[in-house]
């Protein structure tokens, strides 16, 4: 079954899945989690495919890149005492900040509201290259967790990445915004772009989404991008964020849990990336982001600034057809929110008893259902 499938390849992964032989040793798989619009579920998706890979035996560590504005450890429960700005500014050690979360997760939590941390000058960047470069091989799985939009640390960690996750959801902003953000991407070199789509109603509205995107990149930028995966909306995905519990942390068999499961197993069984030799740290130093108004003297591009308002969907490939094919939609009553015993990070002095929280969150998502229903049948009404 499907689900036996993580516990056994955690059964089967060695304690020590890396040699002492440096010979040995394999570069990571740096994934770029990004997108064009803020609000879209970046950080969410990176901690729960963190600890989808955790749970099949993956040693992962996740970078909180979005250097600004921090969250990643907020969803996970953790209070650190450190993070990035205290390694820019050389007071730690990138080792002393790392947190662990559960099933062994590592994060790297990156600044809040610290507005030296936004953008990163190249005395920050060396700094940061050569503390990334001590860990990096000590993982199977980097996530980079970026900052929204176009901003030059945003790029040029998709630039270094060997995989760029592009999360997209079916308001018109977050497609132009993406559009945005890749072909900016696209001006640094090629770009292993796979397309996650979050916050969709049914498989339908999915396909309709990527298609429209696809089209509009295989038309305007001369690209091509994959399709990974999609997440439908989901009260367990906000009440989860709303408890500091992430859903992969829910049983098997709860839908939520189900989704970065099949996440995690289209990831694996994607077509592998070449990586090059050189490690992570030091392509990131390398990276330079594109000027973002071109030069006079450049050969104009036949490629508009900004993603076309209605473009006709282009026939989707086989590949991804075949996951398109999952008819999964699952109703509210099939997302019931589970209780578990073990509360990680969850501040009861703050929000009260926890099942009791539970329950006005399950019915608010009851009566805003039932809000909907009545608004379609109103609609419907001659």
């Amino acid at each position: 079954m499907f689900l036996d499938k993580p516990h056994a390849k955690a059964a089967q992964a060695p304690a020590h899945p890396r040699s002492a032989n440096k010979a040995e040793y394999r570069r990571p798989q740096v994934i770029a989690i990004t997108s064009g619009k803020g609000g879209v579920g970046k950080s969410s998706i990176a901690v729960n495919l963190g600890l989808c890979l955790c749970m099949r035996g993956h040693s992962v560590c996740i970078l909180d890149a979005d250097t600004g504005l921090a969250n990643v450890s907020l969803l996970l429960g953790l209070r650190p005492e450190y993070s990035l700005e205290h390694v820019l500014s050389g007071k730690h050690t990138i080792e002393a900040v790392i947190q662990k979360g559960p099933h062994g997760l590592k994060l790297i939590p990156g600044a809040h509201g610290i507005s030296e941390c936004v953008d990163l000058d190249i005395h920050q960047k060396q700094h940061l290259a050569r503390e990334l470069a001590r860990i990096e091989d000590e993982f199977d799985y980097l996530l980079l967790d970026t900052a929204a939009g176009i901003s030059e640390t945003t790029l040029s960690f998709i630039g270094a990445a060997h995989r760029m996750l592009l999360v997209l959801t079916p308001e018109p902003t977050s497609l132009t915004d993406a559009y945005s953000l890749l072909r900016l991407a696209l001006r640094q070199g090629d770009v292993n772009c796979q397309v996650l789509v979050n916050m969709v109603g049914d498989v339908h509205e999915a396909r309709n989404v990527f298609q429209r995107f696809s089209g509009a990149v295989e038309k305007y930028l001369k690209a091509r991008v994959n399709f990974l995966s999609f997440i439908q909306r989901d009260e367990s995905l906000r009440n989860a964020v709303l408890l500091q519990y992430p859903v992969a942390l829910f049983p098997e068999h709860d839908p939520s849990h189900r989704t970065f499961q099949r996440m995690a197993d289209a990831l694996e069984n994607a077509p592998p990336v070449e990586t090059p030799g050189r490690r992570f740290s030091q392509c990131w130093l390398d990276t330079r982001a594109p000027d973002k108004v071109p030069d006079e003297t450049e050969t104009p591009r036949d490629e508009p600034d900004t993603m076309p308002s209605a473009e006709s969907p282009s026939p989707p490939t086989p590949r991804s057809e075949a996951l398109f094919s999952r008819d999964d939609t699952v109703t509210m009553r099939e997302h019931e929110l589970p209780l578990p015993t073990r509360r990680h990070g969850y501040d009861e002095a703050r929000f009260g008893p926890q099942e009791q929280l539970a329950d006005q969150l399950r019915q608010l998502g009851q009566q805003g259902i039932g809000l909907m229903e009545r608004l379609k049948r109103l609609q419907k009404a001659p």
